[in-house]
């Protein structure tokens, strides 16, 4: 397994890197289309990969980790792309809710200077389980600078919840989801102090 910035990989990682967040989100996404394929198409080419570290195993993406300060993107989203593979209205559908909640979520509390933000965590279904995300998030926490880290997730993900108390980060706050369609009642924020 090797651990690197997505950007110094000697291939293009987004289309592994689309599998798995489609995987990982398709419950969502699903709404969209239940073509798995189309998704994978219609978003691979959002991932900044400057902002990413990837764990390759045999020349595929096996996971992937978002590391920013809030201020530079992980996700840009291209509208033409999103409508040409989903659709007019689907893929503005695709567009401004990806965007307004993933892409650029407001935390419920401000950032302070020297923070890092672990934007988003994925991992392919069958390297789920081994250790490769715990090590891929410790890899990208050493490689950073910041001296505190924080992560959003949701309290029905219990599996992402367990792995990134295994990095080390700790619960800090809750806050109820309003939207009762949602899938989960709270939105868990959890951090991480880097000594």
């Amino acid at each position: 397994m090797k651990y690197i910035r997505a950007d110094w990989t000697c291939f293009d990682p987004r289309l592994d890197m689309s599998r798995i967040f489609v995987e990982g989100w398709f419950q969502w996404l699903k709404q969209l289309t239940k073509d798995k394929e189309k998704l994978v198409r219609a978003f691979a080419h959002c991932f900044v990969l400057e902002n990413y570290y990837v764990a390759v195993a045999d020349g595929e993406v096996a996971s992937f980790v978002a590391v920013t300060d809030r201020k530079s993107p992980f996700m840009a989203l291209d509208k033409k792309v999103l409508r040409r593979e989903l659709g007019l209205l689907r893929g503005t559908i695709a567009y401004g809710v990806v965007n307004k909640y993933l892409a650029n979520p407001v935390y419920p509390f401000s950032l302070e200077a020297g923070t890092g933000s672990f934007d988003i965590v994925g991992t392919a279904p069958k390297f789920r389980g081994q250790g490769i995300g715990r090590g891929l998030m410790l890899e990208a926490i050493k490689d950073r600078d910041y001296g505190k880290y924080v992560i959003e997730t949701y309290d029905t993900n219990h599996s992402a919840i367990r792995l990134y108390e295994k990095v080390g980060f700790r619960e800090f706050k809750r806050v109820p989801e309003k939207n009762k369609r949602a899938g989960f009642d709270y939105a868990v924020y959890l951090g991480l102090e880097v000594d």
